[in-house]
């Protein structure tokens, strides 16, 4: 650690301030003690990584809320297609139905005009 002398204040490590030196000097000046350089540059390197951490974050963020958006448009495009969906489905539902007794009502034409025909033909040949 090093230390620098300082009139009437101590301040320690942490930055923590003490209203008389630590030690017992008592007329002597106060003293300041420093964190060692590799503490210092281990502090600054970690405000670096918290700072770009931080940026990270933001960016994160900011890719999360645009991408929260998109899923809002999805989301909101899906259910327009659901409903299209169920649209068509009803449609062709109903057009089925349409097509199973417009065929019934066709079968019974065919019917009644292959009984008129056998008819007919029996009377032909008499």
């Amino acid at each position: 650690c090093r230390t620098i002398a300082t009139p009437n204040v101590a301040v320690q490590s942490k930055g923590e301030v003490l209203a008389s030196p630590p030690s017992n000097a008592s007329k002597k000046a106060a003293v300041v003690l420093l964190d060692s350089q590799k503490e210092l540059e281990s502090q600054f390197q970690m405000g670096l990584e918290l700072d770009q951490c931080l940026e990270e974050c933001a960016t994160l963020y900011f890719e999360n809320h645009q991408l929260t958006d998109k899923i809002t448009t999805i989301e909101a495009a899906l259910a327009s297609v659901q409903d299209q969906q169920a649209v068509l489905y009803r449609e062709y539902i109903g057009q089925q139905q349409s097509f199973k007794a417009h065929k019934h009502q066709l079968d019974t034409q065919l019917a009644a005009s292959q009984t008129i025909i056998d008819e007919q033909t029996i009377k032909l040949n008499r």
